[in-house]
């Protein structure tokens, strides 16, 4: 691993990007990230728990795809039939990777975490030519949501699904990592410098006031400190002591220097390859991505609420809409928001101003 990595690793890319939208000089670092949502489908959730029961090494080791999620380059949405999909299927997969039942529905457990579960909408929703009804679901919140499905079955290309089938787990984890530790470095440094100045200035002016504190001394007392100093400079064995410490001084820095130029180079390098491997990851990810559609707010609104951990507030279901590029006309964009949900009966006003989605049976998600 990398010397920034190990700093920066992808976990903290969330955190950091937060930050950085804090400060608008960051806005330009944010410009080489991208962030893919897409509907799951059981054929990558599959091989996934395959990889965990069969291929791993580590029990803990983290695959490309987990990554990619943990790090909020991959945005995971599901229908909740995934869920019956794959427990009709771990018996097969449990016997293909030589594994235990138990250790399958622990794996599948905990791989429900790095999937947003939505609840389908439209109970009158039929499509025309369905290949297979297993893969009905998955097109249904495709549509709804307005985002494309991840998978390696050819049949959604049929269907005229939005489909991502170019395996994207391994660019985007590297992606991740890369942009982790350019966007850390940039920011940390960044705030670091900032402070540092900070802190030389409120030195300087510290000085200052005591230099103008020691000219409002009375004569007397300016003659005794200077004569005290000059005393110390006078004074062989005060001298000796000042030579002797400054040579000191300089012979480390001197020790010290080249080994400490060629550590900043190293950084300077690797800073500089992460950011151009953040753009490169970034253009092929993208090249691999369908050709996105206009989605409308209220395939925005779906969306957000179902990978938002609590009920939000139209402010901050506004702010994270527009984060998502979302462009509005309407002149109140915060009322234009709050007609949409309650003209679809999809959503819920949980507490006074805070919304959330509504399942097919009525309930809260």
């Amino acid at each position: 691993m990398r010397k920034l990595e190990s700093i920066f690793p992808s976990d903290r890319l969330n955190e950091l990007i937060d930050l950085a939208r804090r400060w608008p000089v960051f806005t330009e670092l944010l410009q080489d990230l991208i962030q893919v949502w897409f509907i799951v489908d059981a054929s990558i959730i599959q091989e996934e728990l395959r990889w965990r029961l069969g291929s791993r090494i580590k029990p803990g080791a983290r695959s490309k795809f987990q990554e990619a999620v943990e790090s909020g380059i991959f945005v995971a949405v599901a229908p909740h039939h995934l869920k019956a999909e794959i427990e009709d299927h771990l018996n097969e997969i449990v016997a293909d990777t030589d594994s235990t039942l138990e250790l399958a529905q622990s794996e599948w457990t905990q791989l429900q975490t790095c999937v947003h579960f939505y609840p389908l909408q439209e109970s009158t929703y039929c499509p025309g030519n369905v290949i297979d009804p297993d893969d009905l679901p998955y097109k249904q919140a495709s549509d709804e949501l307005g985002i494309p499905v991840y998978s390696k079955d050819k049949h959604f290309r049929a269907m005229k699904v939005p489909l991502i089938a170019v395996g994207l787990d391994l660019t985007a984890r590297s992606h991740a990592r890369a942009a982790s530790v350019s966007i850390g470095m940039t920011v940390n440094s960044t705030l670091t410098i900032t402070f540092a100045v900070s802190a030389f200035g409120a030195f300087c002016r510290l000085v200052k006031k005591l230099f103008l504190l020691f000219t409002r001394l009375p004569k007397p007392i300016q003659f005794a400190v200077a004569g005290i100093l000059a005393a110390l400079l006078i004074h062989p064995k005060s001298r000796a002591k000042i030579i002797a410490g400054a040579k000191e001084l300089y012979t480390k820095a001197a020790e010290i220097g080249p080994e400490a130029l060629s550590a900043l180079m190293e950084l300077i390098e690797e800073v500089g390859g992460a950011s151009m491997e953040a753009k490169e990851t970034r253009a092929q990810i993208k090249s691999a991505l369908p050709i996105p559609q206009r989605r409308s707010a209220l395939m925005h609104i779906r969306a957000t609420l179902t990978i938002s951990k609590a009920p939000l507030s139209i402010v901050e279901l506004a702010e994270r809409i527009q984060t998502q590029g979302y462009v509005s006309r309407a002149k109140d964009f915060k009322a234009y928001l709050r007609r949409v949900m309650r003209k679809s009966g999809q959503f819920l006003e949980v507490s006074p101003g805070r919304w959330s989605l509504r399942t097919a049976s009525g309930n809260v998600t």
